[in-house]
């Protein structure tokens, strides 16, 4: 599984799983994965050295039953506290950051849409 810039102005990731499927995941898209079926909302991506994939990005978790995005969280010691490892690149580049199993990764309709 791999996550690399899928343009050259680093707005876009193309995520390869193990299987071979691939995804194309932008800012705004909505995502669900193993420990979050109700949705994130990808808000920014983590650059890195030009030529060198990304190595992660912050997203806002949905709220079900409060029918709402999560609000920003942050911490002095680490900035925002919602943030995933981009694989290879973010592996060794972050110093810390929630990993996933990226081959669970499925883009899914904005909840926030749905539910209006």
């Amino acid at each position: 599984m791999t996550c690399t810039w899928n343009n050259d102005v680093h707005s876009e990731i193309l995520l390869t799983k193990t299987y071979g499927e691939t995804l194309i995941l932008r800012p705004k898209d909505c995502i669900k994965f193993e420990g979050r079926e109700d949705g994130v909302r990808i808000e920014e991506f983590a650059r890195s050295d030009p030529g060198i994939g990304p190595i992660g990005f912050t997203y806002l978790p949905w709220r079900a039953e409060e029918k709402r995005w999560a609000t920003f969280a942050f911490s002095l010691a680490k900035g925002d506290i919602r943030r995933l490892v981009c694989k290879p690149t973010g592996i060794e580049r972050f110093v810390w950051g929630q990993h996933i199993d990226w081959d669970t990764v499925e883009l899914i309709p904005n909840p926030e849409v749905i539910q209006n």
